[in-house]
């Protein structure tokens, strides 16, 4: 419901209209949603039949308004527009309501047209005699009107035969005529989803560019390569101006600490080396950014105070919010460190969620190199723990350990590219609306009523307690002792009775019962009937995520669309990219669907 709510104040300019006809009255509705996608879902089209068959039932009562009206369940019309934008994620909501009544004589006729709005040009045309201004004027009306005036359609069955000449010859007129068209008359509002997510992360959480010495080093035998210094430098202006941005650069162009201790070296010796080497490249980004107008700050771990600043978390965060880029050398500031444990480290200390790992050639996570084994499998979503587990080349363990730590997210991409970070945080807003989908699709999920007991069917249970209402899990541990028990332990004894008492309101499908300090829910097995409703349920659900997820990628297609810098070339790659990703959330909502459906009707 605090989701309903929040849509409330937002326009919703598509939809359908309804009209149905009952005895002596007739009844004309029209029921908006915010994007055409949602007006075809089956979710909306339920919701609208079911209006309209209520509204065949209550016509006779009905006035300006059916809002008040209740569905079969007892659930009136306004709230069941709110419960499904909770559902869908939009703002669903009657705009409008007519209602027409026969009197002697009169008969109804009820049409499906899309009509086209021209507005006339009402004014004198310019370079044109007042005169002939006069006559295109009347002429544009006249076809207005010839267009979205009954009376002056032609007949659908004897096209030459207007309207008009149709009731003339029958003897009969028009009393009352009422069009509706959908959206009509509503300033549809410039909405622009991929700023607005854009917004969102500038204002809650940072972005930490993990960047290789060896993408520093080109294709060329010098350590540096002015081509990509530039390339690199341009992107980080156009990210800077959205996002509060650090970067942790390595060295390995220059200098390899590990690789000097393998041939006698003293390896903290050599890792101090390599801090250096870091030094280095990072003042080559910071020459290069401001070369293309882009102001940053090298901060380094281990002292360097004629080149670099000493880093300092406060100073570092203030400046980040001044719009300046930070970049951090150094490591972090001691031997047997990689840089991948630095650039965890960092974004740790400045409170950035997402690290962008950019790599060399590989876009994203494999079980092998890809370069040298091409049956390598990509892994579209992984989680740490399995990264941990199968041993995988991503980052280090202990870098590994402070992002999951910490609850930062890494996205590994290829930087190789004039546009790759752009195109890598282009997909990062795509699947951070997807993976909300996801994340949704995953908690209704656990809602359905398998006969199996799942702690998640009781997330929306509200238990009063001391007058106010309180999530039942924060007043309760509930525990799963059986396959078709719950048992739910009230912290206080004395909220025992009022946990039946929500238990019983929730309509779980079983009677919770008291025993003692505690009380137990034992849930029946479905039949086979229940089961494939069950089952229905599922697959509706996952077509209801691929919907919003379409959605999803329609804002951020539009994002792209409405960005004049990018060429065609650019938008046709865009497109791949965001086709690319879409395909596999998508397989990943059929994935789970499948998986659910499989739970659901097994005995």
């Amino acid at each position: 419901m605090a989701k309903a709510a929040k849509k409330g104040g937002e326009l919703a300019t598509e939809g359908i209209t309804k009209a149905i006809q009952e005895k002596n009255d007739a009844i004309l509705f029209e029921l908006n949603s915010q994007t055409d996608f949602t007006a075809q879902n089956e979710i909306f089209l339920k919701l609208a039949h079911s209006i309209s068959e209520c509204a065949t039932k209550s016509a006779a009562a009905i006035t300006d308004s059916i809002d008040h009206l209740k569905l079969d369940g007892g659930v009136t019309i306004a709230d069941a527009c709110l419960s499904a934008t909770g559902t869908i994620g939009e703002k669903i909501a009657i705009r409008r309501v007519q209602k027409l009544t026969k009197q002697d004589g009169d008969i109804f006729g009820i049409g499906d047209a899309h009509c086209r709005n021209e507005p006339a040009l009402l004014g004198q045309k310019r370079g044109k005699p007042a005169a002939f201004a006069d006559k295109i004027v009347q002429g544009k009306l006249s076809k207005l009107l010839s267009e979205n005036c009954l009376v002056d359609q032609p007949y659908v069955k004897e096209p030459a035969l207007k309207v008009s000449e149709l009731l003339k010859n029958a003897n009969t007129s028009i009393r009352a005529y009422v069009r509706f068209e959908v959206g009509e008359g509503i300033e549809k509002s410039k909405h622009d989803f991929a700023k607005e997510v854009a917004d969102q992360m500038k204002a809650s959480a940072k972005i930490l560019l993990k960047v290789s010495g060896e993408h520093l080093k080109g294709d060329g035998q010098l350590i540096l390569d002015q081509d990509r210094l530039k390339e690199l430098a341009l992107q980080i202006k156009d990210i800077s101006t959205r996002y509060e941005l650090g970067i942790v650069v390595g060295g390995g162009n220059i200098w390899r600490g590990a690789v000097a201790s393998n041939i006698g070296m003293d390896r903290a010796q050599a890792d101090y080396m390599g801090m250096l080497a870091t030094i280095m490249n990072a003042l080559a980004i910071q020459n290069a950014c401001e070369q293309n107008g882009v102001e940053s700050i090298v901060y380094s771990a281990i002292e360097a105070p004629k080149i670099a600043e000493p880093y300092i978390r406060r100073n570092a965060i203030n400046n980040l919010k001044k719009g300046r880029v930070a970049i951090f050398a150094g490591g972090t500031g001691y031997p047997f460190f990689t840089t991948d444990t630095a650039a965890a480290l960092r974004a740790a200390d400045i409170g950035a969620k997402y690290i962008l790992m950019g790599k060399n050639g590989v876009d994203g996570v494999y079980s092998q190199d890809p370069k040298l084994d091409l049956n390598a499998k990509f892994y579209p979503r992984i989680s740490f723990d399995q990264v941990l587990s199968d041993n995988l080349k991503v980052m280090d363990p202990t870098a590994l350990t402070l992002c999951r730590e910490n609850g930062i997210k890494i996205i590994i991409f290829n930087i190789q590219g004039a546009t790759s970070i752009v195109d890598a945080l282009q997909q990062k807003k795509f699947k951070s609306g997807s993976k909300e989908k996801f994340t949704h699709l995953q908690t209704e999920f656990g809602k359905l009523r398998t006969g199996r007991a799942s702690p998640s069917l009781l997330d929306d249970v509200q238990v009063e307690s001391y007058g106010a209402f309180v999530p039942l899990k924060k007043l309760c541990n509930v525990q799963v002792p059986e396959a078709r028990q719950l048992v739910v332990i009230p912290y206080d004894r004395a909220n025992v009775a009022e946990v039946v008492k929500a238990l019983t309101k929730a309509n779980l499908g079983t009677n919770p019962v008291a025993d003692s300090d505690r009380v137990r829910l034992n849930f029946p097995a479905p039949t086979e009937d229940s089961r494939k409703v069950l089952a229905k349920k599922a697959r509706e659900l996952g077509e209801l995520a691929k919907i919003q997820l379409r959605n999803v990628r329609q804002d951020i297609h539009k994002k792209f669309k409405a960005d004049k810098s990018l060429t065609e070339d650019d938008l046709r790659e865009y497109e791949e990219n965001l086709n690319k990703v879409t395909k596999i959330e998508t397989t990943a909502i059929d994935e789970a669907v499948r998986i659910k459906e499989k739970e659901i009707l097994t005995l």
